[in-house]
């Protein structure tokens, strides 16, 4: 007897801690959107229901006005994933989630002219190619220290350098960074460093560049032939000749490129703007404005 009155007392105990001790509904919102307090906790919790699945999720703050705040931006948050055709029934709290809302917001600064094309297109492609595939599965809350670590050793196992290494892992840092804001999570985690060896660019002394601007002064006007050949060892070469000169031509003719005066100029606007040679190749006419200095 005394074991079994024992026995209802225990799960009199667990039936008085799951139960909800308070309760309050949303003004304004679905009354299936509601916050709540039971005694396993010190927090609010929210739940709301869809499609007959009830969705948890703790508040993290024992304030009301906290809670409801955070209520708030959980209905907005699950309503938005539905229109995105994301689960609703799954956690709001996955990495994918987090990213989807993330490039969401991104997309918003490359219409407002905050960030370029290739820079928003550059880092979704990032994400996908590889570090969706690592988190996908994971809860923002659970990924700590050790969790990017684990991927940074992955990353290490790839031709990568260390520059591109650390790229990945500031992304990671972005969505949880987002998470954090979102209220999603208490903190973003440390992250373990990554040492980045700095390579100085290539660079031309003033002798070398005043070579370099006299030599494509000089070539102005001369049409020079690309030829492909073999020496004597049957090793294909290349020869750059001028039409006009009178050393003699070998193999076959490739192609003709005319050099022009424009090759100086290019040199000169180059080394004045700071502009890389990357840039030259998408560079048009509307990047270019004309200020007309007034005294």
């Amino acid at each position: 007897m005394p074991a079994i009155k024992k026995s209802v007392k225990t799960s009199a105990v667990q039936k008085h801690r799951t139960g909800a001790t308070e309760k309050y509904y949303i003004p304004n919102y679905p009354t299936k959107l509601f916050i709540y307090k039971h005694n396993a906790s010190k927090f609010w919790w929210v739940r709301y229901f869809v499609n007959g699945n009830a969705i948890r999720k703790s508040t993290k703050t024992d304030s009301k006005r906290d809670a409801i705040a955070f209520a708030k931006e959980y209905f907005d948050l699950i309503t938005h994933n539905q229109q995105l055709g994301i689960n609703s029934t799954a956690s709001v709290t996955s990495f994918q989630s987090c990213l989807t809302q993330l490039l969401e917001a991104e997309k918003g600064k490359l219409d407002r002219g905050e960030i370029t094309k290739i820079t928003y297109d550059n880092n979704k492609y990032r994400y996908q190619k590889s570090i969706l595939p690592f988190f996908r599965n994971m809860e923002v809350r659970d990924i700590d220290y050790f969790t990017v670590e684990r991927y940074l050793n992955e990353l290490s196992q790839q031709d990568l350098s260390s520059s591109t290494i650390s790229t990945y892992l500031l992304l990671v840092r972005k969505v949880l960074v987002y998470a954090a804001r979102r209220r999603l999570v208490v903190a973003v985690p440390e992250f373990p460093t990554v040492a980045v060896k700095k390579n100085a660019r290539g660079w031309f002394n003033t002798n070398e560049y005043r070579k370099l601007w006299s030599a494509a002064h000089r070539l102005a006007d001369i049409t020079i032939e690309i030829r492909k050949y073999e020496d004597d060892e049957g090793v294909r070469k290349t020869q750059y000749i001028d039409t006009k000169s009178k050393t003699p031509k070998l193999g076959n003719l490739m192609r003709k490129v005319q050099m022009t005066g424009d090759l100086r100029r290019l040199i000169v606007f180059m080394t004045n703007s700071y502009i890389r040679p990357s840039d030259i190749k998408t560079m048009q006419h509307k990047h270019i404005e004309i200020v007309n200095k007034r005294a």
